[in-house]
């Protein structure tokens, strides 16, 4: 029976000089699931996604993974020198053969026009990033990431740098997106909302030194309204561990 994991950190300790960040984390992400990891500022929730990634290796424990992981991160990754559909072309480098085609069997071409489609950014394919919205751009690096052959996204508070109706739309393409191409997703964020919108499970990490303090399962139906009462009973429970809704809290 294949392992459904698709990675895990197993007993886990990094620090960078005299600063320990993570203590003896554990942590296993099955495939296909959505784990969002929040907690206070400098806890090292991006360290993780960079041990997950391979761009770092734990001073103590072992990071094992199952799968080819990709990174989208708070600032956009397209080239700005590219138009929409070769920022999305790049993606594909990795799984396209000899004859210009991907693994597949489809050619580049008709990948791209798939993914232009499936972000709905049709009449956009030569404009470049300067040209687009803080959300467009947005949707271009979730079509570029989705291109290649990839299993895991690891994301790096990609939606922070959006006003507040431009994130509400892009957490719900991001669930489209998953379901049309499903991926193991490991989300970083300090947006409570978006936790509760859009995991499987929420990870707690204290402070730093960091552990996981508390594991959140929803089970609520995607895409998910925000009035959704296991979303709202998801964020007060976070809230709550994160300290964050006793009265007089500031």
């Amino acid at each position: 029976m294949k392992d459904k994991r698709a990675l895990h950190l197993e007993n886990v300790s990094h620090g960078y000089g005299n600063v320990e960040v993570l203590n003896n984390l554990n942590l296993i992400v099955n495939r296909g699931e959505i784990v969002v990891l929040v907690g206070p500022s400098g806890c090292g929730k991006t360290t993780i996604l960079n041990l997950l990634s391979g761009f770092l290796r734990p001073r103590d424990g072992r990071v094992t993974k199952d799968g080819i992981t990709r990174t989208v991160y708070q600032q956009d990754g397209l080239f700005p020198w590219l138009t929409v559909s070769e920022n999305i072309s790049m993606g594909l480098r990795s799984s396209e053969n000899s004859n210009g085609h991907s693994k597949g069997g489809s050619s580049k071409s008709n990948e791209v026009k798939e993914l232009i489609e499936l972000i709905r950014m049709q009449g956009f394919e030569n404009h470049y990033p300067h040209e687009l919205s803080g959300g467009m751009k947005q949707r271009v690096e979730l079509a570029r990431v989705l291109a290649g052959e990839s299993d895991i996204l690891l994301m790096d508070e990609p939606f922070s740098a959006l006003d507040y109706q431009s994130r509400l739309r892009m957490r719900r393409e991001l669930i489209l997106l998953l379901e049309k191409r499903p991926r193991t997703v490991v989300f970083v964020t300090h947006d409570i909302e978006e936790a509760a919108q859009i995991a499987d499970r929420v990870l707690v990490l204290s402070n730093r030194p960091a552990t996981i303090c508390r594991e959140l399962r929803i089970d609520a139906s995607q895409p998910r309204r925000l009035s959704d009462p296991l979303v709202i009973g998801a964020m007060e429970e976070i809230l709550k561990e994160l300290g964050l809704n006793t009265p007089g809290t500031h």
